[in-house]
């Protein structure tokens, strides 16, 4: 009996390290994915240079701020800085997913690029010298399209020909393009009715006055990183866009886009805009109505209109519109509104209350943004 029960735990030691050692594996980084992580660190430099017509030799005037949160990416917008010997400034920020099960990649891979850009209106009164004759602004699907080339470059022949074979492919559509803020809440979607066809979230920003500040091109990207993970791995998952067998943290693909942003619905109809002067703070405001108490027209006393007319004060009266703050035409008929400041979202994603105050100078006392607690709303800067 004895030499029983030790056989029996000598065979329960042998097992669990059986069942513990791929857990032990060391991991044997493929170069491929060095490669590939180097290219993303400089996706959006690439973006600047492709998407907006840039010769080749333009990178030497290109600078980039990093985020390492997606809060970040929201805080500093692409410009041209005419003091700067690298003038053309790009914003970036690289998410990350945990690859816990596949030994030959990198523990933590790049998932999505997004990149803030310098549009080509802008470029071409500040920069002319650096485009290219007939430059234009591309697309963040002509972007997501190189990083899957690149990665199908890099695969043998055998793998590319099991690629071809069993794996689910990887494509592309057009651009999802969105206004305003609404950017930020917008994910860059697959559609599974045919291959995984992924759509961008895009933003094109118009040059405004001759004004530095103005004129962008916004793309959330799938990143060469990424694009080598699905030819070589991802694509071989029952769930591509899934976390993958080991359930690996943060490996899905779906949108996951944190707080702010999942708690406005940035995406909404703006059902009128009001001109007003804040008293208290000494600002001009145009305030954009999204939410159902605000619906109906000129003639609906009840919303809108009402809200709008209790807002006029000494300093100025207030003035609705069925446009939205961004398309009127009579926002400009009086001082202070002459630089956009940012936009504070009130009652944040509640359906019925929420309204978008755009601010357009500095208020007496602090910042426009310190006149957006979290605690009533968020705010969304215009620029740095």
């Amino acid at each position: 009996m004895q030499t029983i029960k030790m056989y029996c735990k000598i065979s329960a030691v042998v097992l669990s390290v059986f069942f513990i050692m791929p857990a032990c594996q060391q991991r044997n980084v493929d170069p491929r994915y060095t490669e590939a992580e180097a290219l993303t660190a400089d996706w959006c430099i690439q973006m600047q240079l492709d998407v907006s017509g840039l010769n080749a030799d333009s990178r030497q005037y290109i600078q980039m701020t990093s985020f390492d949160t997606y809060q970040g990416l929201m805080t500093k917008y692409p410009k041209y800085d005419s003091t700067s010997s690298q003038p053309i400034v790009v914003i970036s920020y690289i998410s990350k997913m945990t690859n816990d099960a596949v030994m030959t990649a990198p523990e933590e891979i790049s998932k999505e690029s997004m990149c803030k850009c310098v549009a080509v209106a802008n470029l071409r009164e500040h920069k002319p010298d650096a485009l290219t004759n007939n430059a234009a602004d591309g697309t963040c699907r002509q972007m997501n399209e190189q990083a899957l080339a690149w990665a199908l470059s890099k695969l043998t022949d055998q793998e590319l020909a099991m690629y071809n074979k069993n794996g689910k492919k990887l494509d592309f559509s057009g651009d999802m393009v969105s206004i305003g803020s609404a950017f930020y809440g917008t994910c860059s979607e697959f559609d599974t009715t045919d291959n995984y066809t992924l759509s961008a979230a895009a933003q094109m920003l118009p040059y405004i006055n001759s004004d530095p500040l103005t004129g962008s091109h916004y793309c959330k990207l799938i990143s060469p990183a990424q694009a080598l993970f699905w030819v070589l791995n991802r694509s071989y998952w029952v769930d591509p866009l899934g976390k993958g067998p080991e359930k690996s943290d943060n490996a899905s693909l779906k949108c996951d886009i944190k707080t702010p942003s999942e708690n406005c619905m940035l995406n909404v109809e703006v059902l009128g805009s009001c001109i007003f002067h804040l008293g208290t703070a000494n600002m001009n405001m145009c305030i954009d109505y999204t939410g159902k108490d605000y619906a109906g027209g000129l003639s609906d006393a009840g919303s809108g209109p009402s809200n709008c007319a209790s807002r006029s004060n000494s300093n100025l009266t207030s003035r609705f519109s069925t446009d939205s703050c961004a398309t009127r035409d009579d926002l400009n008929d009086g001082t202070g509104f002459e630089k956009y400041k940012g936009m504070c979202v009130r009652y944040c994603g509640d359906e019925d209350k929420e309204y978008r105050m755009n601010t357009y100078n500095n208020p007496s006392v602090g910042t426009p943004a310190e006149g957006c607690p979290p605690a009533a709303g968020m705010w969304y800067p215009a620029a740095d």
